[in-house]
């Protein structure tokens, strides 16, 4: 089983900023690759959310790949019944990320606008935002450099283009592998919002990644834990897998009892 991913905790002692391999931009960037590294997949998923003392879990698959140069990821639910075949197709873009969800209870295929991006995800502390890593035409600042989880790390903020939903974005990101350590999101008002942790970085493959995620809303109270497993690296996706005509059979794709999955994960240094 993969490790727990631990809430964020308080930066420790802070240290005399050194230069970074690169920008602020760069780093986010960097970081972003072990959570969506680039090379086709596919992938288990479980979400575990905690409402006022309320549990639930849906389990489900994704797959991601590059179409055009342009990065793709389908998510498809699988259980409990009630959520069964919903698909959500994102499509990061240059200038605008597009993103469909098809719902099988109303059977229709939905293009969400951006401004509904920032819906909650199955009522997780995650928006679909927020999953697809979608940068929101930030700008990136390097705050400085501290030690954050016992490593050293780059503190990032990424500012929104209209932060009228995220004010600010605060990543840690280890200095030594550009692995995100621990995430602050704030409101319009300034005010911390969420936290996010993040668990450590396993080899697969040769591949670099993270395969748990966990936020806790501190205004709400609602926690998610995303948990991947059986990832598969360099599957064969076909193109229309993220055609957004095709989410009503996307659930029952053959892509997900394809191939074996790659070898079992081992924790990197």
């Amino acid at each position: 089983p993969s490790a727990r991913a631990a809430p964020p905790t308080e930066p420790t002692v802070a240290t005399p900023a050194a230069s970074p391999a690169g920008n602020a931009g760069e780093i986010a960037s960097k970081a972003d690759l072990l959570l969506w590294p680039d090379r086709p997949s596919t992938r288990d998923l479980v979400f575990r959310i905690s409402n006022a003392g309320l549990a639930t879990s849906v389990t489900g698959s994704d797959a991601r790949t590059r179409i055009g140069g342009n990065k793709r990821m389908l998510v498809v639910l699988l259980t409990p019944p009630g959520v069964k075949g919903m698909a959500w197709l994102v499509q990061p873009g240059p200038a605008e990320t597009a993103q469909w969800v098809y719902d099988p209870n109303f059977q229709h295929v939905r293009k969400i606008v951006p401004v509904q991006g920032f819906e909650s995800f199955l009522t997780s502390g995650y928006t679909y935002a927020d999953l697809g890593l979608v940068d929101l035409g930030s700008t990136y600042t390097l705050l400085g450099d501290e030690q954050r989880d016992g490593k050293r790390a780059y503190k990032v903020q990424a500012t929104p283009r209209e932060p009228w939903y995220y004010s600010k974005i605060v990543t840690w990101v280890d200095a030594d592998t550009f692995a995100p350590l621990a995430r602050e999101y704030y409101d319009r008002t300034g005010a911390l919002w969420k936290t996010e942790g993040f668990g450590p970085v396993q080899d697969i493959g040769g591949v670099p990644t993270i395969l748990e995620r966990r936020i806790d809303d501190k205004q709400s109270g609602v926690s998610t834990t995303m948990t991947a497993s059986s990832v598969r690296y360099d599957a064969a996706l076909p193109g229309d897998l993220f055609d957004p005509a095709q989410l009503p059979k996307a659930a029952s794709a053959s892509v997900w009892q394809g191939a074996p999955p790659s070898p079992e994960p081992r924790a990197t240094p």
